[in-house]
């Protein structure tokens, strides 16, 4: 009787130790969170440059930079300033029918 009555005891115990754990200890988590940029109205601008064979609109809030300018890759950057941010660009032509790829088969 006495074992048994300890093992009761222990079981009880037991349970009240496991319930009691689980108890609300006012933790919540966190709402999700949005970046949030208020951006002025948008005003577009067609860019036009000799350089490229083509034509882009561009927004009012950016710029164009040249990195680079070899005989048949154009490089530039559109930067936002006021952000900080920056869209890299490429433009490479391409001629024939190998499309993108090399003279070796190989996509560059």
């Amino acid at each position: 009787m006495n074992r048994r009555f300890l093992y009761c005891m222990l079981l009880i115990a037991g349970a009240a130790a496991v319930l009691l754990a689980c108890g609300d200890n006012g933790e919540t988590p966190k709402p999700q969170a949005y970046l949030r940029i208020d951006l002025p109205p948008h005003n577009y601008e067609v860019c036009d440059t000799a350089v490229l064979p083509f034509t882009f609109e561009l927004s009012n809030l950016a710029e164009v930079q040249w990195k680079k300018d070899q005989p048949r890759d154009k490089w530039f950057t559109i930067a936002y300033p006021k952000y900080k941010g920056y869209v890299f660009m490429t433009y490479k032509a391409m001629n024939g029918d190998k499309g993108i790829a090399g003279s070796s088969g190989h996509v560059v």
